[in-house]
């Protein structure tokens, strides 16, 4: 499902209220980012109010089944002028789940880590060096300015709420590591407890790219071997996310990328994103 209509010719009755709103969401919201919100109610079929963090706003439903009023509905900002769109990923049954709102929070701090480290990030993906020397470029860089480095420890303490909660839904741990690609946005890691002790296992690294799209890389290790897998929304050969693959693969195994295949349309959102969309007691997997 697409939604559409902030804004520009097709927001509701175009008022001067609409467009601030729509401004606003602009102000607070990029492309690709990804998002989640409340449907409040239909004003009429395929015309509904969604509440996006306070900030509420009418959209057209193109979907079917239709989402139900009180639930909250996970987007990806596909286009921001000259007006919103946005691609549904999935209605979350989780509304009321501690984790749901652990998700969101990770998720709004990193939208905000990244929009205050565009430069930095640019600056490390342009250079031709190792992970070792971009992870110690980043760590060098966020230190430098305060509002970097506030962003930084808000996602710390996002992960360390999310990974709290992690403990009880099944063998998962979150992280974040944007040195692995410092261009991509909207990157995650999910790895089992298995492949952090060094027993084999499974990990997932979801990012979104300008023409690569959404992708997803994930590792099966059973030592001494690693499988990685690489999803493109976009598949074509790709030496940077193949170095990256080897990249989040643990030290000592021996690793093979397989081919680009296409992304399956149930990992659009990104590898956490499927918790919510599971709801309470959802046990994520990796493997299909």
């Amino acid at each position: 499902m697409r939604i559409g209509g902030y804004g520009g010719n097709g927001s509701g009755d175009g008022s001067g209220r609409d467009r601030n709103r729509a401004d606003t969401f602009r102000g607070r919201h990029r492309l690709g980012e990804r998002l989640s919100g409340r449907l409040i109610a239909y004003e009429r079929p395929g015309l509904a109010r969604i509440d996006f963090q306070g900030l509420e706003l009418t959209a057209r439903i193109e979907s079917t089944p239709l989402p139900l009023p009180g639930q909250f509905v996970l987007f990806r900002v596909l286009r921001l002028v000259p007006e919103i769109v946005l691609q549904e990923l999935g209605v979350s049954d989780g509304g009321n789940d501690p984790l749901f709102a652990a998700l969101h929070a990770f998720w709004a701090a990193r939208a905000t880590l990244e929009s205050r480290t565009h430069a930095l990030r640019a600056d490390i993906a342009a250079q031709n060096t190792t992970l070792s020397e971009r992870h110690d470029a980043w760590l060098d860089g966020v230190s430098r300015t305060t509002d970097i480095g506030d962003a930084w420890a808000a996602i710390a303490h996002a992960l360390a709420a999310l990974n709290a909660l992690l403990t009880s839904r099944g063998p998962w741990r979150a992280d974040y590591q944007p040195w692995l690609l410092p261009e991509a946005l909207s990157s995650e890691i999910l790895l089992d407890s298995a492949l952090m002790r060094g027993e084999g296992g499974e990990a997932g690294f979801s990012f979104s790219l300008p023409d690569e799209g959404q992708c997803e890389i994930r590792i099966y290790a059973a030592p001494p071997r690693a499988t990685c897998r690489l999803s493109m929304e976009h598949p074509a050969p790709s030496p940077r996310l193949h170095q990256a693959a080897l990249d989040l693969v643990p030290a000592g195994l021996a690793a093979s990328v397989l081919p680009p295949q296409p992304l399956p349309q149930d990992a659009h959102a990104g590898v956490l994103a499927r918790l919510a969309q599971g709801g309470p007691g959802h046990r994520l997997r990796l493997r299909v």
